[in-house]
């Protein structure tokens, strides 16, 4: 255990670097340099948003969530991402639906997919279409509601997983 604590510790740091392309090996002259990637990295701050950013699961997302709120998540401000993401989908909801700007939150999604919404789909069952306002109204009322009124504490993966779920949103939509 005494040897894990330091050599092993080191080499485990290292393939670590060399996994995330901080560093490159020199191909005739043997050794390593430093990447593109790792001369980004000058400070503790800068290593910080750096992990955050690989959390960040932006080839799951939907554009507009990734333009919404890579910036904030890589700040470690996940509350803030996710509010933002959640925004996005009432937008969209909005847009799509025509319904009235002043029409917000849980109202508009019951609204925009109700049985008679704009968004609802007529040969859908209506449990289904029942579901998917619930979906709609349940996402945004805990999600976006929460977010924007008060500090909630996300832990990063939390939040990345969150950011998947707006995005799901705004691909139905």
């Amino acid at each position: 255990e005494a040897a894990y604590t330091g050599d092993r510790k080191a080499m485990e740091a290292w393939a670590w670097i060399l996994r995330e392309g901080l560093v490159v090996p020199r191909s005739s002259e043997g050794g390593y340099f430093l990447s593109r990637r790792g001369r980004t990295i000058r400070s503790a701050e800068n290593m910080q948003a750096f992990v955050r950013g690989r959390l960040f699961p932006s080839e799951q997302l939907h554009p507009r969530v990734v333009e919404a709120s890579s910036a904030l998540f890589s700040k470690g401000q996940f509350d803030l991402a996710v509010f933002a993401a959640f925004k996005e989908v009432e937008i969209a909801v909005r847009d799509r639906s025509g319904l009235a700007k002043g029409l917000v939150g849980e109202r508009l999604m019951r609204e925009a997919f109700g049985q008679r919404g704009p968004m609802s789909d007529p040969e859908e069952e209506a449990s289904e279409r029942d579901a998917l306002a619930h979906l709609f109204a349940g996402a945004i009322g805990r999600y976006r509601n929460s977010t924007g009124h008060r500090r909630v504490e996300l832990e990063p993966a939390e939040a990345a997983e969150l950011l998947v779920l707006a995005s799901h949103l705004l691909r139905v939509v």
